[in-house]
């Protein structure tokens, strides 16, 4: 993150490498605030090709990624023995499209979620760009959590979504009430359009089986 190389052409050079290596059951990539495109994210896709990887974290905030470079990584989520999952792309280029994609490719083994569209000017860097997401992306994402019956920790952050309302909202108190195996629940809806109706419905859904329970609306 932040040096001035080539960053799609070290991931192709950085999968062929791997290649050689037996197994990788963790993967973190810091991809944040480089000019990732279809080149890097097919690498990454290879990569994902390679080892029967439990946990997957990719930092892709600030990045110029977009609906069709992560379609690379997507279509390859559904044959990985994932157990848990940390994605974050905001201020990235990515629309429902993404979410919905993303929605169609989340194993069904998942123990774990972590969804960060975190907005880059929240933290201590300036970018203009806001990442396009809406109630069409948000909701198929939430339903597909539905399928995922091992499902016990999730995070969602969706600051500065301001195309994210109450239809989201109540979307998600009815996923918490429904899924009682879903434990430790972290929810950043700061600076969205969702208002006090669904806001109470989701604080509503908290029971004394939450070892966590982090809501900030």
């Amino acid at each position: 993150t932040g040096y001035r190389i080539d960053i799609n052409t070290t991931l192709v050079k950085l999968a062929k490498i791997l290649n050689k290596v037996h197994s990788v059951v963790d993967l973190n990539l810091s991809l944040g605030r480089t000019s990732l495109n279809d080149v890097g994210c097919s690498a990454i896709g290879r990569l994902l090709d390679l080892w029967p990887i439990f946990r997957l974290s990719i930092d892709m905030i600030g990045s110029t990624l977009t609906d069709t470079s992560w379609s690379y990584i997507t279509c390859k989520l559904h044959l990985l023995s994932l157990e848990q999952i940390y994605l974050s792309f905001g201020s990235t280029q990515i629309s429902d499209r993404s979410l919905i994609a993303l929605a169609e490719s989340l194993p069904s083994q998942l123990t774990g979620c972590a969804l960060d569209l975190t907005k880059l000017s929240r933290l201590p860097l300036a970018n203009s760009i806001s990442t396009v997401v809406s109630d069409v992306g948000v909701v198929a994402l939430v339903e597909a959590f539905y399928k995922l019956t091992s499902l016990s920790k999730l995070l969602l952050s969706f600051y500065d979504c301001t195309a994210v309302t109450d239809e989201s909202g109540h979307s998600i108190a009815k996923l918490l009430l429904k899924r009682p195996k879903i434990i430790e629940i972290q929810l950043y809806l700061h600076s969205t359009n969702i208002t006090q109706s669904s806001a109470n419905a989701i604080r509503r859904a908290q029971t004394t089986r939450h070892t966590r329970f982090d809501v900030q609306i």
